[in-house]
């Protein structure tokens, strides 16, 4: 499509949800022509196949690549006739089809199966587009835990769940325990009354 001087935003779900988008080339460029409402995000690579916005004619698509600029406030495409309808794209048809919806997935660690919490939010940057990381969060009420999680970190997206390595900080904790070990049989034991004023 035309040139695009895009410059790099990191952001998520939540800062993007309803931004309004404009058709650069439209009768009124000033007017928006639909609203961003999700993505569809292949489930092996993570990359944003296309964005799902809401328009006066009903539910339509539109892709990345058509995208000419990308603000914390709007998002500016060259025309009208971008806002595509699903039907029509058969090869975005089969990601339709494996799509799993991030948000409220159950999130657990791949090994030990134990639950993390569920997808409140995801983050993402508006070149590539691809998903960066998710945010799980776990508890009820006033108590909530939140975690961010590496796209690294995932190893797979299923309609179960999402699948996560296993937590580092149990890692963690037996590595140290491991170096006070070490050090208390290297350390001499000393009898302080040997010690002479």
């Amino acid at each position: 499509s035309t040139n695009k001087a895009l410059s790099l935003m990191l952001t998520s779900y939540s800062e993007t949800f309803k931004t309004w988008i404009f058709a650069k080339n439209g009768p009124s460029s000033s007017a928006p022509i639909a609203r961003l409402l999700d993505f569809i995000i292949h489930p092996d690579t993570g990359i944003f196949e296309a964005i799902w916005v809401q328009s006066p004619q009903g539910m339509r698509v539109i892709f990345p690549q058509d995208v000419l600029e990308w603000n914390e406030d709007s998002i500016f495409i060259s025309d009208e006739t971008e806002l595509l309808k699903t039907i029509d794209l058969p090869r975005l048809q089969k990601t339709i089809k494996k799509e799993i919806p991030l948000l409220k997935a159950k999130v657990f660690t791949e090994k030990t199966k134990l639950y993390q919490g569920e997808v409140t939010d995801f983050a993402f940057d508006t070149i590539s587009p691809r998903l960066l990381s998710i945010t799980v969060e776990k508890g009820f009420l006033f108590w909530r835990q939140k975690t961010i999680v590496l796209k690294s970190r995932i190893k797979k997206i299923t309609k179960n769940g999402i699948f996560i390595e296993e937590l580092l900080l149990k890692t963690k904790k037996e590595k140290t325990s491991e170096k006070v070990e070490k050090l208390k049989t290297k350390l001499p034991e000393m009898d302080f009354r040997e010690i002479k004023k």
